[in-house]
């Protein structure tokens, strides 16, 4: 939890990142509710390992939604580890590949996901994108409060790019 703190704190977001998964009262405008950023990065003070980068391949900016969504982390913890192995097999063909993608989700009531499309590729090979968004379709987020539908928008990075 230390960790996640500070990851926000160095993106910048620790005054938008909300759990969530906590209640609260909308008006009848959709308002969009930023979700904590999610990496496996380590501490900036950590030493990396031999074997890790000195930079995340794959991060997930904040996400933002129009409802909260128990349980979001875990799915996105996920959907940035299929990020990860789509990135590692488009590397292979595209060497030194790098970009941003803005993905946007309609999570339905029994958090399947209704719709998942890119919205913006900076740079990224056609391939990482359509791999990425597959995935994102696929995914399973835990039933949205209230039982209603929930649209969401995130940006994912690759290659040491920002989110």
């Amino acid at each position: 939890m230390k960790r996640l703190a500070l990851l926000l704190a160095l993106a910048g977001c620790q005054n938008q990142a909300r759990d969530l998964g906590s209640s609260r009262t909308t008006s009848h405008a959709a308002q969009e509710t930023p979700a904590p950023a999610v990496s496996s990065s380590p501490a900036p003070d950590a030493a990396p390992h031999a074997e890790e980068p000195a930079y995340e391949e794959v991060v997930l900016g904040a996400a933002t939604a129009t409802s909260p969504v128990p349980g979001i982390a875990t799915t996105l913890d996920t959907l940035r580890d299929q990020s990860r192995v789509c990135y590692t097999q488009v590397s292979a063909h595209h060497p030194g590949a790098g970009g941003r993608l803005r993905v946007t989700f309609v999570i339905a009531p029994t958090g399947e996901v209704k719709t998942a499309t890119i919205v913006a590729n900076g740079g990224l090979p056609k391939a990482l994108a359509e791999c990425v968004v597959e995935h994102a379709r696929k995914a399973r987020f835990q039933a949205p409060e209230g039982a209603k539908e929930v649209a969401m928008s995130l940006w994912i990075a690759f290659g040491g790019a920002a989110p």
